[in-house]
Protein backbone atom coordinates (compact mmCIF):
# COMPACT_ATOMS: atom_id res chain seq x y z
CA UNK A 1 0.00 0.00 0.00
CA UNK A 2 3.04 2.24 0.77
CA UNK A 3 4.41 1.57 -2.23
CA UNK A 4 1.33 2.30 -4.16
CA UNK A 5 1.01 6.08 -2.87
CA UNK A 6 4.85 6.74 -3.06
CA UNK A 7 4.31 5.61 -6.80
CA UNK A 8 1.16 7.57 -7.15
CA UNK A 9 3.18 10.65 -5.42
CA UNK A 10 6.09 10.11 -7.83
CA UNK A 11 4.06 10.06 -11.27
CA UNK A 12 2.03 13.40 -9.61
CA UNK A 13 5.19 15.19 -9.14
CA UNK A 14 6.84 14.56 -12.59
CA UNK A 15 3.24 15.36 -14.30
CA UNK A 16 2.47 18.06 -12.07
CA UNK A 17 3.32 20.75 -14.83
CA UNK A 18 0.83 18.93 -16.74
CA UNK A 19 -2.20 18.95 -14.11
CA UNK A 20 -1.53 22.69 -12.84
CA UNK A 21 -0.70 23.75 -16.83
CA UNK A 22 -4.52 22.47 -17.86
CA UNK A 23 -6.14 23.33 -14.65
CA UNK A 24 -7.03 26.77 -15.70
CA UNK A 25 -8.68 26.03 -19.02
CA UNK A 26 -10.26 22.71 -18.28
CA UNK A 27 -13.31 21.16 -17.61
CA UNK A 28 -15.67 18.53 -16.34
CA UNK A 29 -17.70 16.03 -18.82
CA UNK A 30 -20.91 15.68 -18.22
CA UNK A 31 -21.45 12.71 -20.31
CA UNK A 32 -19.63 9.39 -20.83
CA UNK A 33 -17.36 10.27 -23.55
CA UNK A 34 -14.90 7.96 -25.68
CA UNK A 35 -11.04 9.62 -26.37
CA UNK A 36 -8.88 7.51 -29.09
CA UNK A 37 -5.00 7.73 -27.36
CA UNK A 38 -2.86 9.90 -29.55
CA UNK A 39 1.00 10.29 -29.81
CA UNK A 40 2.03 11.96 -26.47
CA UNK A 41 -0.91 11.50 -24.69
CA UNK A 42 -1.14 10.07 -20.72
CA UNK A 43 -3.83 9.68 -18.20
CA UNK A 44 -2.69 13.30 -16.53
CA UNK A 45 -2.22 15.21 -19.96
CA UNK A 46 -5.53 13.85 -20.76
CA UNK A 47 -7.33 13.94 -16.80
CA UNK A 48 -5.76 15.62 -14.77
CA UNK A 49 -5.61 14.87 -10.67
CA UNK A 50 -9.08 12.33 -11.90
CA UNK A 51 -6.23 10.29 -14.21
CA UNK A 52 -6.72 7.92 -11.36
CA UNK A 53 -10.60 7.74 -11.57
CA UNK A 54 -10.26 7.38 -15.99
CA UNK A 55 -7.54 4.20 -15.20
CA UNK A 56 -9.62 2.39 -13.16
CA UNK A 57 -12.94 3.18 -15.57
CA UNK A 58 -10.78 1.58 -18.12
CA UNK A 59 -9.31 -1.63 -16.19
CA UNK A 60 -11.78 -3.91 -18.04
CA UNK A 61 -10.11 -2.86 -21.33
CA UNK A 62 -6.99 -4.57 -22.15
CA UNK A 63 -4.20 -2.68 -23.90
CA UNK A 64 -1.37 -4.69 -25.73
CA UNK A 65 1.98 -2.97 -26.63
CA UNK A 66 3.45 -3.45 -30.18
CA UNK A 67 5.35 -6.81 -29.11
CA UNK A 68 1.59 -7.75 -28.00
CA UNK A 69 2.68 -8.10 -24.39
CA UNK A 70 -0.80 -6.92 -21.62
CA UNK A 71 0.09 -3.21 -20.74
CA UNK A 72 -1.35 -2.99 -16.98
CA UNK A 73 0.05 0.73 -16.04
CA UNK A 74 -0.74 4.16 -16.37
CA UNK A 75 1.82 5.32 -17.57
CA UNK A 76 2.03 3.37 -21.24
CA UNK A 77 -0.72 4.27 -23.55
CA UNK A 78 -0.81 2.55 -27.09
CA UNK A 79 -2.33 4.92 -29.98
CA UNK A 80 -5.22 4.69 -31.40
CA UNK A 81 -6.63 2.50 -28.20
CA UNK A 82 -10.06 4.26 -26.73
CA UNK A 83 -10.03 5.23 -23.28
CA UNK A 84 -13.70 6.19 -22.02
CA UNK A 85 -13.93 8.89 -19.70
CA UNK A 86 -16.64 8.60 -17.15
CA UNK A 87 -19.40 11.47 -16.70
CA UNK A 88 -18.17 14.04 -14.13
CA UNK A 89 -14.25 13.15 -15.09
CA UNK A 90 -11.72 16.35 -15.36
CA UNK A 91 -10.82 16.91 -18.36
CA UNK A 92 -7.72 19.42 -18.71
CA UNK A 93 -7.04 21.58 -22.12
CA UNK A 94 -5.36 18.88 -24.21
CA UNK A 95 -8.55 17.20 -23.55
CA UNK A 96 -11.19 19.72 -23.93
CA UNK A 97 -10.04 20.44 -27.23
CA UNK A 98 -10.06 16.86 -28.43
CA UNK A 99 -13.97 16.91 -27.40
CA UNK A 100 -14.31 20.03 -28.87
CA UNK A 101 -12.74 18.50 -32.31
CA UNK A 102 -14.72 14.96 -31.90
CA UNK A 103 -17.75 17.19 -32.06
CA UNK A 104 -17.19 19.00 -34.64
CA UNK A 105 -16.34 15.74 -36.12
CA UNK A 106 -19.89 14.18 -34.64
CA UNK A 107 -21.79 16.99 -36.87
CA UNK A 108 -19.67 16.28 -39.70
CA UNK A 109 -20.52 12.66 -39.33
CA UNK A 110 -23.67 13.46 -39.01
CA UNK A 111 -23.70 15.96 -42.31
CA UNK A 112 -22.18 13.36 -44.26
CA UNK A 113 -24.73 10.68 -42.94
CA UNK A 114 -27.84 13.02 -44.09
CA UNK A 115 -25.65 13.71 -47.58
CA UNK A 116 -25.35 10.12 -47.81
CA UNK A 117 -29.14 9.15 -47.69
CA UNK A 118 -30.25 12.14 -50.41
CA UNK A 119 -28.24 9.25 -52.64
CA UNK A 120 -30.32 6.12 -51.59
CA UNK A 121 -32.64 5.49 -54.39
CA UNK A 122 -35.36 2.61 -53.02
CA UNK A 123 -37.67 2.76 -56.28
CA UNK A 124 -34.03 1.44 -58.08
CA UNK A 125 -34.29 -1.76 -59.67
CA UNK A 126 -31.14 -2.28 -61.92
CA UNK A 127 -28.52 -1.94 -58.64
CA UNK A 128 -24.57 -1.62 -59.63
CA UNK A 129 -21.97 -3.01 -57.48
CA UNK A 130 -20.62 0.23 -56.47
CA UNK A 131 -24.59 1.05 -55.06
CA UNK A 132 -24.55 -1.76 -53.13
CA UNK A 133 -20.95 -1.19 -51.89
CA UNK A 134 -22.37 2.15 -51.36
CA UNK A 135 -25.30 1.04 -49.24
CA UNK A 136 -23.23 -1.04 -47.24
CA UNK A 137 -20.83 1.57 -46.33
CA UNK A 138 -23.95 4.48 -45.47
CA UNK A 139 -25.13 0.98 -43.41
CA UNK A 140 -21.92 0.43 -41.12
CA UNK A 141 -21.69 4.46 -41.13
CA UNK A 142 -25.10 4.15 -38.90
CA UNK A 143 -23.80 1.52 -36.71
CA UNK A 144 -20.36 3.28 -36.08
CA UNK A 145 -22.84 6.95 -35.08
CA UNK A 146 -25.09 4.84 -33.13
CA UNK A 147 -22.51 2.41 -31.31
CA UNK A 148 -24.38 -0.62 -32.46
CA UNK A 149 -20.61 -1.82 -34.35
CA UNK A 150 -17.92 -0.88 -31.87
CA UNK A 151 -19.64 -0.94 -28.90
CA UNK A 152 -19.51 2.59 -28.58
CA UNK A 153 -20.26 6.16 -30.88
CA UNK A 154 -17.23 6.21 -32.99
CA UNK A 155 -17.93 9.28 -35.45
CA UNK A 156 -14.27 9.36 -36.53
CA UNK A 157 -15.23 6.26 -38.20
CA UNK A 158 -18.64 6.67 -38.99
CA UNK A 159 -17.98 9.94 -40.95
CA UNK A 160 -15.04 8.40 -43.03
CA UNK A 161 -17.39 5.65 -44.19
CA UNK A 162 -19.82 7.98 -44.88
CA UNK A 163 -17.49 10.03 -46.74
CA UNK A 164 -16.61 6.73 -48.41
CA UNK A 165 -20.43 6.16 -49.63
CA UNK A 166 -21.20 9.27 -50.46
CA UNK A 167 -17.86 8.84 -53.24
CA UNK A 168 -19.96 5.53 -54.39
CA UNK A 169 -22.85 7.18 -55.07
CA UNK A 170 -21.45 10.06 -56.67
CA UNK A 171 -19.36 7.17 -59.13
CA UNK A 172 -22.93 5.26 -59.35
CA UNK A 173 -24.69 8.32 -60.54
CA UNK A 174 -21.72 8.92 -63.17
CA UNK A 175 -21.90 5.48 -64.35
CA UNK A 176 -25.98 5.87 -64.34
CA UNK A 177 -24.97 9.03 -66.83
CA UNK A 178 -22.89 6.88 -68.96
CA UNK A 179 -25.24 4.25 -69.62
CA UNK A 180 -28.00 7.59 -70.30
CA UNK A 181 -25.69 8.94 -72.71
CA UNK A 182 -24.92 5.34 -74.52
CA UNK A 183 -28.85 4.76 -74.58
CA UNK A 184 -28.76 8.32 -76.04
CA UNK A 185 -25.85 7.64 -78.90
CA UNK A 186 -28.50 4.26 -79.51
CA UNK A 187 -30.79 5.71 -80.21
CA UNK A 188 -29.31 8.16 -82.58
CA UNK A 189 -26.96 5.93 -84.29
CA UNK A 190 -30.54 3.63 -85.27
CA UNK A 191 -32.17 7.01 -86.35
CA UNK A 192 -29.25 8.04 -88.43
CA UNK A 193 -29.65 4.00 -90.13
CA UNK A 194 -33.19 4.31 -90.16
CA UNK A 195 -32.73 7.77 -92.01
CA UNK A 196 -29.64 6.42 -94.59
CA UNK A 197 -31.96 3.90 -95.43
CA UNK A 198 -34.85 6.13 -96.52
CA UNK A 199 -32.50 8.00 -98.76
CA UNK A 200 -31.03 4.31 -100.09
CA UNK A 201 -34.97 3.59 -100.59
CA UNK A 202 -35.33 6.92 -102.63
CA UNK A 203 -32.09 7.07 -104.36
CA UNK A 204 -33.24 3.63 -105.73
CA UNK A 205 -36.99 5.03 -106.41
CA UNK A 206 -35.42 7.82 -108.35
CA UNK A 207 -32.78 5.47 -110.31
CA UNK A 208 -35.66 3.76 -111.34
CA UNK A 209 -37.58 6.03 -112.51
CA UNK A 210 -34.69 7.68 -114.29
CA UNK A 211 -34.31 4.22 -115.68
CA UNK A 212 -37.61 3.91 -116.86
CA UNK A 213 -37.48 7.23 -118.44
CA UNK A 214 -34.27 6.01 -120.17
CA UNK A 215 -35.86 3.05 -121.54
CA UNK A 216 -38.84 5.05 -122.50
CA UNK A 217 -36.59 6.85 -124.83
CA UNK A 218 -34.58 4.49 -126.31
CA UNK A 219 -37.23 2.85 -127.20
CA UNK A 220 -38.71 5.84 -129.13
CA UNK A 221 -35.74 6.69 -130.25
CA UNK A 222 -35.19 3.40 -131.88
CA UNK A 223 -38.76 3.20 -132.88
CA UNK A 224 -38.27 6.81 -134.44
CA UNK A 225 -35.23 5.47 -136.52
CA UNK A 226 -36.74 2.22 -137.44
CA UNK A 227 -39.79 4.36 -138.88
CA UNK A 228 -37.37 6.77 -140.68
CA UNK A 229 -35.39 4.39 -142.18
CA UNK A 230 -38.78 2.56 -143.39
CA UNK A 231 -39.70 5.90 -144.75
CA UNK A 232 -36.25 6.21 -146.33
CA UNK A 233 -36.48 3.12 -148.04
CA UNK A 234 -39.94 3.74 -149.59
CA UNK A 235 -38.64 7.04 -151.01
CA UNK A 236 -35.62 5.40 -152.49
CA UNK A 237 -37.69 2.77 -153.88
CA UNK A 238 -39.91 5.60 -155.27
CA UNK A 239 -37.07 7.07 -156.79
CA UNK A 240 -36.09 4.21 -158.47
CA UNK A 241 -39.02 3.03 -159.72
CA UNK A 242 -39.75 6.65 -161.12
CA UNK A 243 -36.14 6.50 -162.41
CA UNK A 244 -36.92 2.98 -164.15
CA UNK A 245 -40.45 3.89 -165.20
CA UNK A 246 -39.57 3.87 -168.86
CA UNK A 247 -37.68 0.49 -169.26
CA UNK A 248 -41.05 -0.72 -167.52
CA UNK A 249 -43.13 0.14 -169.46
CA UNK A 250 -40.82 -0.81 -172.76
CA UNK A 251 -40.47 -4.34 -171.08
CA UNK A 252 -44.64 -4.34 -170.30
CA UNK A 253 -45.09 -3.46 -174.27
CA UNK A 254 -42.50 -6.09 -175.41
CA UNK A 255 -44.26 -8.70 -173.63
CA UNK A 256 -47.58 -7.82 -174.86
Amino acid sequence: MRGKILYIAVLALVCAPDVYAFKDHGGWLEYEHIFFVEPGDTYIGLFGADWEKVFQANQNMAFYDKAGKLIQSPDWLVVGTRLMAPKGAYLTQRAMERLNRYEKIKIEALQALEEAKTFVRPELKDRTAVYEQALNLLDEARQAAQGTAYGFKNFIESKRLAEKAIDCFKIDRQIDKANLEVKSLEVQVKEKQVEALNQINRLNKKQQVYLSVMAILLFGLLFGIQRQDRKDRIIKTNTWLARHQDHVRKFEMDTV
